[in-house]
C-alpha cells in the first residue's frame, strides 16, 4: 500500500532527525563540559564539594519527578529507578 510506504518513510525520516538532534545535543554538552573543566579544576576543593552537595540536594528535592521520568521515558522499574537516582546522590 502506498500509505504504508509513506508512513514508513516518515518514521525513518523522524528517527534519522532524532538521532541527528541527539548527536547535536551530546556535542553541545561535551563542548560545555570541556569548556568548564579548566575552571572546575582550578576551583578550591571546598567550592567543588559544596557544588556537588547542592547538586545532590537538587536531585533529592526533585526525586519524585525524576523517578517518574526514569519510569516513563526510560522504562525503568521503580526499584531500578530508585537505585539509579540514589547512585549520584550518595
Amino acid at each position: 500500500m502506498a500509505g504504508d510506504h509513506e508512513i514508513q518513510l516518515f518514521a525513518d525520516s523522524a528517527a534519522t532527525a532524532r538521532r541527528a538532534a541527539d548527536a547535536a545535543i551530546a556535542d553541545v554538552a561535551m563542548a560545555a563540559a570541556a569548556d568548564g573543566f579548566a575552571s572546575w579544576t582550578a576551583s578550591p576543593l571546598e567550592q567543588r564539594a559544596a557544588a556537588l552537595e547542592r547538586a545532590g540536594d537538587r536531585l533529592e528535592s526533585d526525586r519524585g519527578r525524576l523517578l517518574a521520568l526514569l519510569q516513563n521515558a526510560a522504562g525503568k522499574a521503580l526499584d531500578d529507578a530508585v537505585d539509579e537516582l540514589r547512585e549520584p546522590i550518595a
